[in-house]
């Protein structure tokens, strides 16, 4: 099947905005903030460290907001980021004075507030990246367009519309 010039200017049109998204995508990275702060938080070791202080951060690009918290044992903040069955317990739990135990490189969190001890478990990683969730979406918005452009030339070229 011989590819009329239009068609084919087409299609590498759709792959030039593809690769073009691609870039923003992965040059923007609105998530980067927050995936470095728990990348940080599964880095750090905690033994027995009060929570001082709390703050509340915008996710970028107005997609809601998260909590970040900082210990007397780390000047760093850390978000609040646990996975979903843990969630509401960790936010309610997470308090100024507040005591957090955690060892480095694992995503077990120990908090103990007012003799109670909560046991959770940070996000993974994976979770927080979508990068490759939206280039997927891209890419197949990108195919779709072409094979598109391949049916209704093909519907034309039988005289169906």
């Amino acid at each position: 099947m011989k590819i009329h010039p239009e068609i084919l200017k087409g299609m590498l049109w759709v792959l030039a905005m593809f690769c073009f998204a691609m870039f923003v995508i992965f040059i923007l990275d609105f998530q980067k903030p927050v995936r470095e702060g728990l990348t940080q938080f599964h880095k750090v070791e905690l033994d027995y460290c009060r929570i001082t202080e709390k703050q509340i951060h915008s996710y970028p690009g107005g997609r809601g907001s998260y909590e970040l918290f900082t210990t007397n044992c780390q000047e760093a903040f850390f978000p609040i980021l646990f996975q979903s069955k843990d969630y509401g317990v960790a936010k309610s739990v997470i308090q100024i004075d507040s005591y957090i135990s955690k060892t480095a490189n694992s995503s077990d969190v120990t908090i103990i507030k007012k003799g109670k001890t909560y046991n959770l478990k940070l996000r993974n990683l994976d979770e927080v990246d979508h990068r490759f969730e939206d280039a997927w979406i891209v890419l197949k918005l990108s195919f779709g367009f072409i094979i598109l452009s391949f049916l209704i030339r093909f519907l034309k070229k039988r005289q169906v519309i």
